[in-house]
């Protein structure tokens, strides 16, 4: 029997940066990094967001469910903080008050799977990197209140198409080793995902090499529950006969996330031939994060001496302001001597931007120091960069 996808779908949620207490993690970026670009190689697309809230973790996976429809192979991958009650995961977003452990801020499992099964799908691989101790004082309350809450129906339809992959066991929890790039069940499923043999034997494989890392083998232990009818393959190949419609729309949804605006060009003034230009680039595969970056730059004059054209360039900085809820780090500088000086941001949190993002520009001048004059500056604007993948979404809202 030949097996075929008639599209191929990852969501992938690395939850980092928790703001309630110090429980930051080291890895799950790079774990989330290292999982799509391995699952692009096999043609699928991925949709990968960072440090979400329960609100954004819920509302993007009702967004991912647009990309699903018959046969289509879907991946569901989520790296941070969790645990199991009664049987059930529960994934805690960034805002979750985890020394409360409250069913209202964690997020079911089960609640997920019940999206998801409103859909024919060929397969789905549920990947959960979490710990999966149980917390809750009173698990039967806690499990009740969790159904209340997420309205999740007393049955959820079963269906023959279903991998759970678990990073560790029921009671167990799921390590990082410092100065290990990936978590330790990334690091021995990088190895083995795009491997042509069916996904059940994949994590058998990932399984195996954790038991046989002596530093591990004794503290975690992962497992699988699989339901699968047939030995699907992640590597099966995409065949959109039949299913040309469905694909086509998954095509234009998946497009739209993942657009880069047009860069911004502006002059400073008509006095002057010193324009300003921001554009921007993706964060590695990363669909809630990009770099922006602005350049001064100075018009080719010809005959003009090449070392005072590089004093002119270098002469300027053009300093970028953005509003919440965008999360911006510290500027990078780079100098070239034929482009002069640009500055990167990186931003975060691009679901939170319902619509286009603006930015303010500050131009100054730097002294002999190269310290930015903040005294002297030649221009402030405030301007629009579009849209910027994912804010592309929720325009409307």
């Amino acid at each position: 029997m030949v097996l075929e996808a008639s599209d191929k779908v990852a969501l992938i949620i690395a939850n980092r940066n928790y703001q309630i207490l110090d429980l930051g993690l080291r890895t799950p970026l790079s774990d989330a990094e290292t999982l799509a670009e391995k699952l692009q190689e096999m043609n699928f697309k991925t949709v990968v967001l960072a440090d979400l809230t329960l609100d954004e973790m819920k509302r993007m996976i009702v967004e991912f469910t647009n990309l699903l429809s018959d046969n289509v192979y879907a991946v569901f991958y989520f790296v941070g903080h969790g645990f199991q009650i009664n049987g059930q995961c529960f994934l805690l977003p960034i805002n979750n008050l985890i020394d409360m452990y409250l069913p209202e801020h964690c997020l079911p499992m089960n609640w997920i799977l019940h999206k998801f099964m409103e859909f024919n799908t060929g397969m789905h691989v549920i990947l959960l990197d979490i710990c999966r101790y149980e917390e809750p004082v009173n698990p039967l309350e806690f499990h009740l209140r969790a159904k209340q809450i997420f309205k999740i129906p007393q049955k959820i339809p079963v269906k023959p198409n279903t991998i759970f992959g678990f990073a560790t066991s029921t009671g167990g929890s799921s390590y990082e080793v410092v100065g290990e790039k990936n978590g330790v069940f990334m690091k021995y499923l990088k190895h083995h995902l795009s491997k042509d043999i069916p996904v059940l034997s994949m994590l058998q494989k990932v399984f195996r090499d954790v038991q046989n890392d002596p530093l591990i083998s004794h503290v975690q232990v992962p497992e699988f529950t699989c339901n699968l009818a047939y030995p699907r393959r992640l590597t099966d190949p995409l065949v959109t006969t039949g299913y040309t419609q469905t694909f086509n729309v998954h095509n234009l949804t998946w497009c739209n996330m993942h657009r880069l605006p047009d860069p911004v060009t502006l002059g400073v003034d008509a006095d002057t031939d010193i324009c300003i230009t921001i554009w921007i680039d993706f964060c590695g595969h990363f669909t809630n994060k990009c770099y922006i970056y602005s350049n001064v730059c100075k018009k080719e004059i010809e005959n003009e001496d090449s070392a005072e054209l590089k004093n002119n360039k270098l002469a300027y900085r053009a300093c970028l302001e953005f509003d919440e809820p965008l999360s911006v780090a510290n500027p990078r500088l780079s100098e070239d001597p034929s482009e002069g000086v640009t500055l990167s941001y990186l931003v975060s949190g691009l679901q939170k931007v319902n619509g286009k993002v603006d930015c303010t520009i500050s131009l100054f001048k730097v002294d002999e120091n190269d310290e930015v004059m903040e005294d002297n500056i030649i221009m402030k604007k405030t301007v629009s960069l579009g849209y910027i993948l994912i804010t592309r979404l929720f325009e409307n809202e």
